[in-house]
C-alpha cells in the first residue's frame, strides 16, 4: 500500500496533476531513496564549495528533522553567524551551519521547502539553493537531482517501509540526473559494477560517481582542538552513534587501530540526555578507557551537556571523488549555472 500510494503520487507530478514550483534560481536536490545514512551531508557541503567556486552563493534548505521547531521555516545561520541550537533545528542543519560557517553559506529549514527557498532567495540573496534530503519533496522543481547511494547497502532488501528500507519504489530512479555512490572503497569490483548495471537499467541517461567518505582527524568536544588520526592509535576507548549507520562508523575507528572496548548503537538522529551520558561516561571510567568517541553528527547534539569529567572527541570524517567523479559533479553544477 506505501509503494502504491508513493509510486502514484511521483507519477502525477511527472504528469503535472501536482505542480512543482521553481525557486528562481538554479536548485540541486541531494537526497536519497533509502531509509538511514548514504552520506548526504558530506555530499551538500561539496555542492556548496563547488558552487561557491562557481561564483555562486548557495544556500541550503533542508527540513530540520527531529527539531523543536521542525515543521516551521526558520534561519538557522545566516552564513555570519548560528542563530539556533541542534534541539531547536536538529542535528544535520546545525552541522552544515559549522562545517560552512568560514564559507558564508546560510542555512534555513522548513517543512514547506517552497517557503524555505523563498526565504532564502529573498532575505539571504540566494544565486542557488541546495536541498538537503530532498528527492521525496516533489513540490519544489529541481535543475539537478543527485540520488546518493551507499554501495555497501544500496536498496536492503528491496521492498518499500515499513517491509523495508525503501522510501519510493525503485522506478523512483528515474528522475536522477546523477548517482553518487558513496562507500563504494569497501565494496567488491563485481558488486560495485552489478550495482552500477542496475542503476542503469532504471535510468541510463545519469552517470554514475564514486566517492569514498575517509577519516579528517579528531575534535575534542571541551577545547574544541583537532587532533591527528594517529591519537586513536592503540588507545582504550568506548565509542557511541545515533546515526543511520552506526556500524561503519565503530568499523573505522578499529581501522584506525583504536582499542574499542564496547560501542553502542542509537537511534538515527537520537536525542541524548543528561542520564544517558552520565552512564556513558561511568562505564568508560569503570573500564578505564581514556576517551568517548563519537561522530561529528552525534557531538552537535551532546554539547550542552558533556561535562568534563572525561574526554569526548569526535571522529570527522571527509568526502573524496575521483579526478573524474569530481569534474563531472563540477560539470553537471556548471550546466544548470550558465546563463
Amino acid at each position: 500500500l506505501y509503494e502504491l500510494i508513493q509510486y502514484t503520487r511521483r507519477n502525477l507530478y511527472r504528469e503535472g496533476v501536482l505542480k512543482s514550483r521553481h525557486a528562481g534560481v538554479p536548485t540541486v536536490c541531494v537526497g536519497n531513496i533509502t531509509l538511514g545514512g548514504t552520506g548526504k551531508t558530506p555530499c551538500v557541503e561539496t555542492v556548496c564549495r563547488l558552487l561557491l567556486s562557481l561564483g555562486k552563493k548557495p544556500v541550503i534548505i533542508a527540513r530540520g528533522y527531529g527539531g523543536s521547531m521542525e515543521g516551521d521555516v526558520v534561519v538557522v545561520s545566516d552564513g555570519r553567524e548560528i542563530k539556533r541550537s541542534a534541539a531547536e533545528v536538529g542535528d544535520e542543519p546545525l552541522l552544515l551551519s559549522e562545517r560552512l560557517l568560514e564559507a558564508g553559506v546560510p542555512v534555513v529549514i522548513g517543512a514547506k521547502r517552497y517557503d524555505a527557498a523563498r526565504l532564502a532567495v529573498d532575505e539571504l540573496g540566494a544565486e542557488a539553493i541546495v536541498m538537503d534530503d530532498g528527492f521525496q519533496h516533489l513540490a519544489i522543481k529541481r535543475d539537478l537531482n543527485i540520488v546518493v547511494i551507499d554501495a555497501s547497502r544500496p536498496f536492503g532488501n528491496l521492498f518499500c517501509l515499513p517491509r523495508g528500507s525503501l522510501r519510493e519504489p525503485l522506478s523512483a530512479l528515474r528522475d536522477a540526473q546523477l548517482f553518487l555512490l558513496t562507500r563504494a572503497e569497501g565494496v567488491g569490483a563485481i558488486s560495485l559494477n552489478a550495482l552500477k548495471e542496475s542503476l542503469a537499467a532504471h535510468n541510463p541517461q545519469a552517470p554514475i560517481i564514486t566517492a569514498a567518505h575517509t577519516p579528517d582527524c579528531f575534535r575534542e568536544a571541551h577545547t574544541n582542538e583537532r587532533l591527528p588520526l594517529a591519537w586513536v592509535e592503540g588507545r582504550k576507548i568506548l565509542a557511541f552513534a545515533g546515526i543511520g549507520n552506526p556500524g561503519a562508523f565503530f568499523l573505522d575507528l578499529e581501522e584506525l587501530g583504536a582499542r574499542l572496548l564496547d560501542s553502542t548503537p542509537f537511534p538515527d538522529h537520537h536525542e541524548y540526555t543528561s542520564a544517558e551520558l552520565g552512564q556513558l561516561a561511568k562505564w568508560a571510567r569503570l573500564s578505564s578507557a581514556s576517551a568517548l568517541v563519537t561522530t561529528e553528527k552525534d557531538l552537535v547534539r551532546i554539547e550542552g551537556l558533556i561535562k568534563p569529567e572525561i574526554m569526548v572527541t569526535a571522529l570527522l570524517i571527509k568526502m573524496s571523488f575521483s579526478e573524474q567523479g569530481g569534474d563531472i559533479l563540477k560539470a553537471s553544477l556548471e550546466g544548470i549555472i550558465q546563463p
